[in-house]
């Protein structure tokens, strides 16, 4: 888990790399980040010699090249050659457009994931609305602003098709804990969505302002903007917003999200609603339009209906009803924890490994083996026979009455070890709690109302896991430390009485090596 979350940038730009079945994608970024060197005559080469093989996407490509404003501003009439619409436009906006039609392109793949499906046409319902939008407000290169919008959630885009699993867990997060996107997928990858889009954006030599672009608008209400590049941000955070609500809103109960969402732009964009209702309804009839050409397969991942009704409950929007919307006020920054944790499974021979495990044991102590060796041996048992994430041993400081890791393995362990610290201080927490009563516990769900207020804010500031088993070491009636073993999910820790005095056991043979360490 540590090198995922470390390295979520390497795992994706490896496999980008080695994807096959991204082949839109793969092609964009060998075009972008391996052949297109800084001589434009070899840029150009590259472009039409190894990407632009598909006779189908060149036209394509052309197509869009002679809608662009540049273009129709030439006295040169059409352009008709890959060479001459990077003489007009420039190679930068000739290879953007060659990235968007590559990734349109990938759709064909029916064996994509649907949620990939999902989100690439999403990103055209967006662009679509971008670029109806940007000719609204006196927006020229409207095409431009298209191709900006279809790109801005790269991140998203990205992880949702090359780390499917760490795609599922975000969601999972959102819904389970009530976060943002970002914050979700900062905690389980190390770096937002916003990030990741960023990173690889400027790896794909995407311009400044296109990366601009990509970044949410934090204000709660948008503010009218001050320049053009501003003007362009402002459009294209607008419609990934309006594309999110018609897309994931239960169709007819968009209501509340479009009030929020028209008076949160109201002061940004002089258009009225109807007229993004009107803009709406163009994109729709633009989607449609494209997805008619697809595999029904591929179509099918988007509703038509869903769409429709909800443009139905932006166009029956009053005055009042937009007035009386709450715009939600910041909430105050949830604890964010430095370190997620992976599932994994309790063997099926489970009996039989604590039971070996406390033979060894009891052959390690009766045969003068060192205090560290035994500890060893015993996290090693636990952490096998159970399949927790993690298992730690801390261990009190008599110095200033501070439990202290000592050692552990699992996810992260060995920067987990260094800040697992807590105080002695009979407080109320489940940690002083097991501690002063000498008492052995399992939290099943750290976010029960009835342990909430248990479960201390450094804690939850260090791990994402939402169960974890306590077991106190205490000698002679006065408290040496502690055992603490984990699991990610609520309740994933399921433990039979058996077992459980198997773990007790193995506790108690600590305690026999602690006394014996301190009598030699």
């Amino acid at each position: 888990m540590t090198e995922k979350k470390e390295d979520s940038i390497g795992i994706l730009r490896k496999r980008l790399q080695e994807s096959s079945d991204f082949p839109a994608l793969s092609r964009a970024v060998t075009m972008v980040s391996q052949k297109a060197s800084k001589h434009e005559v070899t840029s150009i080469h590259d472009l039409t010699g190894d990407i632009l093989d598909d006779i189908s996407i060149t036209n394509k490509l052309l197509k869009k090249v002679n809608t662009f404003a540049y273009a129709s501003a030439q006295s040169g009439g059409k352009i008709d050659t890959i060479s001459r619409a990077v003489f007009v436009v420039g190679f930068e906006k000739v290879k953007n457009i060659a990235m968007s039609l590559l990734l349109f392109e990938s759709l064909k793949d029916k064996n994509s994931a649907m949620r990939l499906k999902e989100e690439i046409l999403g990103s055209y319902l967006s662009g679509s609305i971008a670029r109806e939008m940007a000719g609204t407000t006196g927006i020229r290169n409207t095409e431009e602003i298209f191709i900006y919008s279809i790109f801005h959630n790269l991140g998203r885009l990205l992880v949702t098709f090359l780390m499917p699993y760490e795609s599922q867990k975000i969601k999972h997060m959102m819904e389970k804990k009530k976060i943002s996107e970002q914050e979700a997928s900062r905690t389980v990858l190390g770096k937002s969505y916003e990030d990741i889009g960023a990173i690889i954006a400027e790896d794909w030599s995407f311009s400044n302002e296109m990366i601009l672009t990509m970044k949410p608008i934090k204000e709660k209400i948008v503010p009218a903007p001050r320049s053009e590049s501003d003007k362009k941000h402002a459009i294209v955070c607008f419609s990934n917003e309006m594309s999110r609500i018609m897309m994931s809103t239960d169709a007819g109960n968009a209501r509340e999200d479009f009030a929020l969402f028209i008076k949160r732009y109201k002061g940004c964009f002089d258009v009225s609603r109807d007229k993004i209702a009107q803009i709406a309804d163009i994109s729709i009839h633009d989607l449609s339009d494209y997805m008619s050409g697809l595999d029904p397969k591929v179509a099918s991942a988007i509703s038509m209906e869903k769409l429709t009704a909800n443009v139905e409950q932006l166009r029956e929007l009053d005055e009042n009803t937009i007035k009386k919307a709450a715009v939600k006020k910041p909430e105050p920054e949830k604890i964010r924890p430095l370190y997620s944790s992976e599932p994994r499974e309790m063997p099926q021979d489970a009996v039989g490994l604590l039971n070996k495990g406390i033979a060894d044991i009891s052959k390690y102590i009766s045969d003068g083996r060192s205090f560290n060796d035994i500890l060893n041996a015993i996290i090693q048992v636990m952490y096998n026979a159970m399949g927790f994430s993690r298992v730690i041993f801390g261990v009190k400081n008599t110095a200033d009455f501070n439990v202290v890791g000592r050692y552990g393995l699992g996810d992260n362990i060995k920067q987990i070890i260094p800040d697992f610290n807590f105080k002695l201080s009979g407080g109320s927490d489940v940690f002083n709690l097991v501690m002063s009563k000498r008492s052995d516990i399992i939290i099943q769900d750290i976010n029960d109302p009835n342990v909430r207020s248990r479960i201390p804010d450094w804690y939850r500031k260090l791990f994402d896991s939402e169960t974890f088993m306590l077991l106190h070491v205490t000698v002679d009636d006065r408290p040496i430390g502690i055992i603490y073993a984990d699991k990610p999910n609520a309740g994933d820790i399921k433990i039979p009485q058996a077992l459980f005095t198997s773990l007790k056991i193995l506790r108690d043979h600590l305690l026999m090596a602690i006394k014996k360490s301190h009598n030699t």
